[in-house]
């Protein structure tokens, strides 16, 4: 996850990896989510031509339910506390990871979500002049990859 300061951030991201070449920005999923001042809760979106597919539109809406939704709901019905991840622990992305995308994204900024290789990450960043410093990176093992291209990876 990049976190950047402006709720357009991400978007300029976006666009400028979008004119790089492919080969530039090899990029598995991706996702953004912006939280203008003026709204309650983030937009989020996936973003398919910056992406190669491996994971389904339900994979993101599941991953930001679960990061911006569920503790309402938990919440609304007096229940508070470490909520389960099931497939996502398994694939590495735990209650850890999930509280500080909480955290870092919060009205006025917008994050990037990214699937790559680790070999790959520098290569993207660079393509989009970035910096490190607004980056939570989760390394996953290529079976936490297939767990979760298994459960959400497009239907074939």
């Amino acid at each position: 996850m990049w976190t950047l300061e402006a709720d357009d951030g991400a978007d300029q991201v976006v666009d400028t990896l979008l004119t790089r070449n492919r080969r530039d920005t090899p990029v598995s999923a991706a996702a953004v989510a912006k939280w203008p001042q003026s709204s309650r809760r983030p937009a989020t979106r996936t973003i398919a031509e910056l992406s190669e597919g491996v994971l389904s539109d339900i994979f993101w809406s599941t991953f930001f339910g679960l990061v911006f939704y569920i503790p309402l709901v938990d919440a609304a019905m007096g229940r508070a506390g470490k909520r389960p991840v099931g497939v996502f622990g398994e694939a590495g992305i735990d209650d850890q990871f999930i509280n500080q995308v909480r955290d870092r994204l919060i009205p006025g900024r917008s994050a990037l979500f990214l699937l790559t290789a680790a070999d790959e990450l520098y290569r993207v960043v660079d393509a989009a002049a970035g910096s490190w410093p607004n980056m939570i990176v989760v390394s996953l093992k290529p079976a936490q990859k297939e767990t979760l291209s298994t459960a959400f990876g497009p239907p074939t």
